[in-house]
């Protein structure tokens, strides 16, 4: 293992989401007993993405503790390679809920196949580099950076932090898909066009992700917790839905870096993996009073859990919502659905809130 490896894992190794819990029971104690709670007062878990989780986990591992949860936008089924996330995000190309169309997510996919087989023809190369306005002419002539700049997309869909309301093209599927349906096949020009408006008249930058070295800060923590508990690798692959170029993401492209930076193999990162699922059931948890709330433009609402587990864990898909865009303050949300979101799960938690 390279020093650099073996420092990440030692210094990381009691970070975990099991620690975490730990961690809030003993907030729990240490509030209690500075407050002078007791058990008539009640406490409500609340967290959206990966705080999400912890929130509802610590429900379903703590329920002496934890009266209640609302897990917002949180993938609770761990998974390896998560061809989920780019199978939503095309989904989310065609929501007529936040201005996407078939026609639109069409075109984006259909772009992305042309470019791909442009690429493969060295001629093609630089004309594609001048057309995207890359700052280096001769990116695309690297295998790597033509995988990279295709395969997670030249343009940036943003399906996690989408908002209709604001008229820009770097947080609205809706104007992405304005000018992507106002072009003609075979949409390379529109994407082209995309890309400007993205970067402000900028050159693109195509960068090859650095495999992670330890340098102390806590870089690495979202990375090791991926490695050895839950995976999420998001790749683009042929057979699924993803919009991009298919086949140019792939696991290994994801995955090697729990090698290189902390010495955890794949074998390894799918035992862990499974054991997640084992441990907080997946994305069918058997526990209680847990509010599984997710958003059908986000494209972590793929692990999400999205049917109701028991009688007393109800969910909730938001129409048209991104990434727990209900947790915002309410006079910054100008959509109806999640502001009538954001007022059901206030109605359940006080439901809760009466029962013993």
């Amino acid at each position: 293992m390279p020093p650099s490896a073996e420092r990440g894992a030692t210094r990381l190794r009691h970070l975990s989401s099991q620690q975490a819990v730990g961690d809030i029971a003993a907030f729990h104690g240490f509030v209690a007993e500075k407050m002078n709670l007791t058990s008539a007062n009640k406490w409500v878990t609340f967290g959206g993405s990966y705080p999400g989780m912890l929130s509802g986990f610590a429900r379903l591992k703590l329920p002496h503790l934890i009266h209640a949860s609302v897990s917002s936008s949180s993938p609770w089924r761990a998974k390896v390679d998560m061809r989920e996330y780019n199978d939503v995000v095309s989904d989310a190309l065609a929501l007529a809920s936040v201005g996407g169309s078939g026609a639109c997510r069409d075109a984006v996919a259909a772009g992305h196949k042309a470019i791909q087989t442009l690429l493969e023809t060295p001629a093609e190369r630089p004309k594609l580099a001048a057309k995207f306005h890359l700052c280096g002419a001769g990116d695309l002539e690297s295998e790597a950076k033509r995988r990279a700049w295709a395969g997670y997309g030249v343009v940036d869909v943003p399906a996690q932090e989408n908002d209709p309301s604001i008229q820009n093209v770097n947080f609205s599927i809706g104007v992405i898909c304005d000018v992507m349906t106002a072009g003609a096949a075979p949409y390379v020009d529109a994407l082209a066009a995309v890309s400007d408006l993205q970067h402000g008249g900028s050159c693109v930058d195509v960068d090859v992700a650095p495999l992670p070295a330890d340098d102390g800060s806590d870089f690495l923590s979202w990375p090791w917790q991926t490695c050895t508990e839950f995976g999420f690798y998001q790749t683009c692959e042929v057979g699924t839905r993803c919009p991009f170029a298919r086949g140019y993401v792939g696991l290994d492209d994801e995955i090697g870096m729990c090698e290189a930076a902390f010495g955890v193999g794949r074998r390894v990162v799918a035992d862990n993996v499974a054991f997640s699922n084992a441990f907080y059931g997946g994305d069918a948890p058997r526990g209680s009073k847990i509010y599984f709330t997710n958003g059908n433009v986000d494209p972590w609402s793929g692990l999400g859990v999205r049917y109701e587990p028991g009688p007393s864990e109800p969910v909730l898909m938001v129409e048209g919502a991104s990434h727990h865009a209900w947790t915002h303050p309410a006079d910054e949300i100008h959509q109806d659905t999640v502001a009538d979101a954001k007022a059901k799960i206030q109605a359940q938690v006080l439901l809760w809130l009466k029962e013993p």
